[in-house]
């Protein structure tokens, strides 16, 4: 069996952009980001869509975007 690999766009986005895997994301910041766990109270997935101010700017679409 082949796996693959998390730094693929595919992969990453269903490992760590995927509500039905909060806890995996959550873990990974906790371990990448210097933060107590009394600094937050959840994690949560927000639109991976960036709004625009003009309507010839250009769209962007994040990976995944979380508060």
């Amino acid at each position: 069996m082949e796996l693959f690999s998390p730094k693929e766009d595919l992969v990453f986005k269903l490992l760590f952009g995927d509500a039905r895997h909060i806890d995996i994301l959550t873990a990974f910041l906790q371990a990448v980001l210097p933060l107590d766990e009394d600094e937050y109270e959840e994690v949560s997935l927000l639109s991976p869509t960036l709004s625009t101010e003009y309507p010839l700017d250009k769209l962007s679409i994040l990976d995944v975007k979380v508060r």
